[in-house]
């Protein structure tokens, strides 16, 4: 009987981690696919035909601290989200030293050009640098261009 109640336990977590969100909990973990937190902070939402793509700043555990991320994910809902990866991998461009600061990331599509334009505040740790950083790219899962 021990059993029988610790595997339906354990299908029951499985089926409860894949299933798809029907709402959204002010205030709650917000997964992903995975299970994963959603790092995508002072990020932004582009739809694209049928599919919402948000970006963000990535804050995941282990990262290389040298290093800023920009995340991405795919829905086509607003509440089940798939993360895709890493649209942009940044070392620092201006020597601006250690803390520096790439934040509230905004992709646009520019129709002229055919590209996937980011915007993105760039500073020091101090915020007496204040510059905005524009990526481009041609594809909007590829890692963009800066």
């Amino acid at each position: 009987m021990k059993q029988f109640l610790f595997a339906a336990g354990l299908l029951f977590c499985a089926v409860a981690a894949f299933a798809q969100r029907t709402s959204i909990e002010p205030g709650g973990e917000w997964p992903d696919q995975n299970g994963n937190h959603i790092q995508a902070h002072g990020g932004g939402i582009i739809k694209i035909g049928k599919k919402y793509y948000w970006y963000g700043e990535q804050r995941r555990q282990g990262l290389d601290r040298a290093m800023r991320y920009v995340s991405c994910y795919e829905s086509s809902d607003l509440m089940n989200w798939k993360f895709l990866g890493d649209a942009l991998q940044q070392t620092d461009p201006e020597n601006l030293g250690p803390n520096w600061v790439l934040e509230r990331p905004k992709v646009f599509y520019n129709k002229k050009s055919k590209q996937y334009v980011m915007y993105f505040h760039l500073d020091d740790s101090k915020y007496k640098f204040a510059r905005v950083g524009v990526a481009v790219s041609k594809n909007r899962r590829a890692h963009l261009n800066t």
